[in-house]
C-alpha cells in the first residue's frame, strides 16, 4: 500500500500545481465570468484535499485513506468515494462544460461586439 499510495500521492501534488499554473495563467481570460473559477477552485480543493489524505497515510498519520460515500444503483455497488473526489469531478466536468460551450459563445460574442467578422 505504501509505494502505490506515495505515487498517489505525489501525483495529486503535481495535478494541483499544474492546476495552481493553469488558474494563475488564465486568470485575464477568466476575468467577468466567474464560472471557471469556480470549477478550477474545486477541482484545486479536491486535488489537494486527495493530496493531504494519502500524505497522512504515507506518514503513518492514520491508515487508509477515508473514502466514505458509498452508493446502491439497483444492486449495482458504484465505488466508494469521498467529498474530495466530488470536488475534483464536479469541478472537471462543469470546466470542460464551459470550455466547450459557453467560452466559444464569450469570444464569438466578443468578436461581434469589437467588428471582427472571422469569428
Amino acid at each position: 500500500m505504501g509505494d502505490s499510495t506515495l505515487l498517489l500521492a505525489l501525483i495529486s501534488l503535481f495535478a494541483a500545481v499544474i492546476l495552481i499554473y493553469i488558474t494563475v495563467k488564465k486568470l485575464k481570460h477568466f476575468k467577468g465570468n466567474i464560472m471557471p473559477s469556480i470549477c478550477m477552485a474545486l477541482a484545486i480543493g479536491g486535488c489537494v484535499g486527495n493530496m493531504v489524505d494519502r500524505f497522512m497515510t504515507v506518514f503513518h498519520l492514520r491508515e487508509g485513506v477515508i473514502d466514505f460515500v458509498g452508493m446502491y444503483i439497483f444492486n449495482y455497488g458504484w465505488p466508494i468515494y469521498n467529498v474530495a473526489d466530488i470536488a475534483l469531478v464536479l469541478g472537471i466536468v462543469l470546466f470542460a462544460i464551459w470550455a466547450l460551450f459557453f467560452d466559444k459563445n464569450d469570444k464569438i460574442n466578443k468578436s461581434v461586439e469589437d467588428g471582427d467578422d472571422n469569428a
